[in-house]
């Protein structure tokens, strides 16, 4: 009787205990929106021999998602195509370390398992067919003999094809350490025969001359195998036994596609069903994520000389996850007259491609296209990519505009890019100009406004110049109609203006325009429309560029983009009762000098805005008589920027900018 309770005891331990369980091993989210999960079946704590057999589950925080599953099935015969290379740079110990590891990888083939062996002889031979001697195997490796050249993709593709015509697991593993350098095929090729026939193919990079990166590691990721990159010949042997624990193991592959690339901590719940017995496993996982959004921006410096080199970069924000494989292609715009790349090459130190193998083309001038396969990025933040550019000699400084074109972008899940383009000055030297709106009026709108911009310069004479300039205007009130020349100083010029978004207009007058000798002259005028029922609205003149032999600069003692206390009054219906001058000095560095005046008596506030519109102090608040008066703005505890100035009695409003500058 005791005896039979034992076996009752023993018995309700192993069936009721716990006879089935499941262990989530490993978790490979590189691939993101694919996850990869590793997963073993036990039953009473033994592997399960055909775990295929079971029907599997999964949910990702909480959320059920369907999955693909690849196990190993014992009865099943594995067929394992070993490529190795024997070019003339592995003589000496890498050969015979590799010889060591190949032989001992040999060692772990199951009694019913298959191997070939393939090396580089002759453009790509296959030295020994499939077989289960391992015998035969092993002193088909340690007769291998090293010279010759490194046809790598014809020789994978050699074993792929044989590889295809076996049944059950199918596995090709390739050793090198150089470049391919003599085969028609390529690493595209071989994926897609891999991926076709099945096949997973795992590839080792030896070596620090090697420079394919990218291509083994994209023929790895692909096809479902693993790239290991390594640089002595001591840690060959341990890659071997790697993927020899990872091919002949029970466990199985589950891949699922995640709901959402943001999220970084993803609980994963994991259920199989075997012979009718049920087992739950559990983990949380912070795996790597992106933002939804991301933006590519040019970033040039603010100028450069000619015969110059500087470097543009384009900038990635928020990032990228280093975890995280990136593809990317995209074409950069710019002038050839101007600039040329110097030399031909992409810029990666310092940022996300660093360590990773970007390639520049120039397919012709003008355009360069940068692209990456499947990288894993080198740092998280900054910059992607950059290249160095050199400035051409010219005639006359000028500015060069950079863009982003045609942009393929992948970083895990389907995302959005946002590009932005950046300007380089090309500047033979500095010159001081300014520039201005008049203050003009319309009694009865609606009605035009003719606005000349005005620069005052005694230096420009009869030097051929370009011209840009921006306003910022209110849609709502005012409708840009046209652009005049005539009496202009671009009068000679070609003019063209457009409207890239309601309430800004941008006017060029391009090649050039010739600037009378005389100290004060006008470039454009301006033709606005003023609505019906517009009374009054300001009209912003941010910024006027006007090249010459120098080159604009925003400072106190520079030239150039000129920040502007330009404000085309305003629309009104009577005669304007305030008035506000630009501060002295401006740009400022502590202390400006405000001028205003009231043509009456009136409550009036005078106050200073930052761009945001935030209010950041008031120099006046109370009733003044009709008069002119002065304030102080000390900006000497404010940042450097753009400011305004802005003078408000019940019935009117009147603003000027301020720069600040330290």
């Amino acid at each position: 009787m005791k005896r039979l309770a034992f076996l009752l005891l023993l018995f309700g331990f192993t069936c009721f205990g716990q006879p089935l369980t499941v262990e989530i091993h490993e978790i490979d989210a590189r691939g993101l929106p694919r996850i990869k999960l590793q997963v073993y079946l036990f039953e009473n704590n033994i592997p399960v021999q055909r775990p295929g057999l079971a029907a599997f589950t999964l949910s990702e925080n909480g959320v059920p998602l369907p999955v693909d599953v690849s196990c190993p099935d014992s009865a099943n015969i594995n067929h394992i195509a070993l490529v190795l290379d024997n070019s003339g740079t592995m003589s000496g110990k890498p050969m015979a370390s590799l010889k060591a590891a190949a032989s001992e990888f040999v060692d772990s083939l199951r009694v019913q398992d298959e191997a070939a062996i393939y090396n580089f002889s002759s453009g790509g031979t296959k030295v020994l067919d499939f077989t289960v001697d391992k015998v035969a195997l092993k002193n088909t490796i340690s007769s291998m003999s090293v010279g010759g050249g490194t046809p790598l993709y014809r020789t994978i593709m050699m074993a792929l094809n044989d590889l295809a015509r076996h049944q059950g697991k199918r596995v090709c593993i390739v050793f090198t350490d150089g470049d391919d350098n003599s085969s028609s095929e390529t690493y595209l090729d071989c994926i897609a025969a891999a991926k076709a026939a099945g096949i997973a193919v795992y590839t080792i990079g030896y070596g620090n001359s090697l420079r394919s990166d990218q291509q083994l590691a994209a023929l790895a990721a692909e096809t479902g195998g693993r790239y290991y990159r390594i640089f002595s010949g001591s840690a060959i042997a341990g890659v071997f036994k790697e993927i020899a624990g990872e091919v002949f193991s029970l466990c199985c592959t589950i891949t699922y596609t995640a709901s959402s690339c943001t999220d970084s901590i993803r609980h994963i719940r994991v259920g199989a069903t075997y012979l009718n017995v049920t087992a739950v496993a559990d983990t949380v996982y912070a795996s790597p994520f992106r933002s939804d959004t991301l933006t590519l921006r040019v970033v040039a410096p603010p100028e450069v000389a000619p015969n110059n080199n500087v470097i543009i970069y384009f900038k990635l924000d928020p990032g990228l996850h280093t975890g995280l494989r990136t593809s990317f292609r995209f074409l950069v715009r710019y002038n050839p007259a101007f600039l040329e790349p110097n030399p031909l090459l992409p810029v990666t130190v310092g940022t996300i491609t660093q360590n990773t193998q970007v390639r520049l083309q120039n397919p012709r001038p003008g355009v360069l296209v940068f692209s990456g396969d499947r990288i894993i990025p080198g740092l998280a933040n900054g910059n992607l990519v950059g290249v160095r550019f050199k400035a051409l000699p010219t005639d006359s400084s000028r500015p060069v505009i950079l863009s982003i074109d045609s942009l393929e972008f992948q970083a895990g899940c389907p995302n959005v890019v946002y590009v932005f383009p950046d300007t380089i000055d090309i500047c033979l030297c500095k010159r001081n100009v300014i520039a201005w709106l008049p203050s003009l009026r319309i009694v009865s709108p609606p009605g035009e406004l003719r606005l000349p911009v005005f620069i005052a310069d005694t230096t420009f004479e009869a030097v051929p110049a370009i011209f840009t300039s921006e306003i910022f205007y209110d849609p709502l009130r005012l409708e840009p109609v046209g652009v005049e020349t005539s009496g202009a100083a671009s009068e000679q010029a070609s003019i063209t203006w457009k409207v890239p978004r309601p309430g800004l207009l941008r006017v060029e007058a391009l090649p050039a325009f010739q600037p009378a000798p005389r100290n004060v002259l006008y470039v454009a005028v301006f033709r606005v429309l003023g609505k019906p029922e517009a009374e009054k609205t300001p009209l912003i003149l941010p910024t006027v560029k006007a090249y010459a032999r120098c080159c604009p600069v925003v400072g106190q003692d520079t030239s150039g983009t000129v920040l502007i206390d330009g404000f085309c009054a305003r629309l009104s219906r009577k005669r304007a009762g305030i008035a506000l001058n630009p501060g002295r000095p401006n740009p400022v560095r502590t202390v400006t000098t405000l001028e205003y005046s009231l043509a009456e008596s009136s409550p009036v506030t005078l106050s200073v805005y930052n761009l945001r519109g935030k209010r950041i102090v008031v120099l006046v608040d109370g009733t003044l008589e009709a008069g002119t008066y002065t304030a102080q703005f000390n900006a000497s505890s404010f940042p450097s920027g753009v400011y305004y100035a802005v003078l408000r009695t019940p019935g009117e409003v009147v603003m000027r900018m301020v720069m600040v500058e330290k």
